[in-house]
């Protein structure tokens, strides 16, 4: 049997056209039909995950921004009874409306949406389906008014404590918030909630 002895680098040159044979023409085909995009430009992006939150601090207020949303200086009462509020701030950033509604937190059996309103006299709480937030506007929870009532506390809320509050939102998602416990007469419009209530 006859042998021909290649040279090496022949061998290499004539084989390599072989492992590449499907790949070079799909890599130039990729680049001659890749368009030309420019360059991108900086502009403010809506979280993809809603519960991706952010927090910031501005002395002694925190706010947390999910969306367009900003939550400003979540605060709850230390609580007389087993039952306590928190209140908040949402300022909307966006150019469409949105609603608050749902909430919950660990620190209760039950968490819920709901509103002062005084009837014959007596101070009364209401429950609420949702929150509005205009474009552009805010809602404000706060003492005698809108606010989230922690039903069924597992333990006292103490002065000086904080707690999450998880926050849902119609379009932004859901968000989890540290909420501060301030001293029971703190924000005025009150001093618990041993009204009466209808559920």
């Amino acid at each position: 049997m006859r042998r021909t002895l290649v040279p090496c680098g022949l061998a290499v040159a004539l084989l390599a056209p072989l492992g590449h044979a499907h790949a070079m023409p799909e890599a130039s085909a990729r680049a001659e039909t890749a368009p030309l995009l420019p360059a991108p430009h900086p502009t403010p992006e809506r979280p993809v995950v809603a519960q991706s939150a952010t927090m910031a601090a501005h002395g002694d207020m925190a706010s947390f921004t999910v969306g367009d949303l900003v939550i400003e200086s979540p605060w709850a009462r230390e609580s007389v009874t087993r039952t306590g509020a928190a209140y908040l701030k949402v300022r909307n950033g966006g150019d469409a409306a949105d609603r608050l509604v749902g909430v919950a937190s660990e620190v209760a059996d039950r968490a819920a949406l709901h509103a002062s309103v005084v009837q014959d006299g007596v101070m009364r709480m209401r429950p609420v389906d949702a929150v509005e937030v205009p474009a552009g506007g805010e809602a404000v929870l706060e003492p005698g008014g809108l606010h989230v009532m922690l039903i069924g506390l597992k333990a006292p809320l103490e002065e000086g404590d904080s707690f999450a509050l998880t926050l849902v939102f119609e379009d932004a998602g859901e968000v989890e918030v540290v909420t501060t416990i301030e001293d029971i007469a703190h924000g005025g419009a009150g001093t618990g909630h041993d009204h009466e209530h209808d559920h």
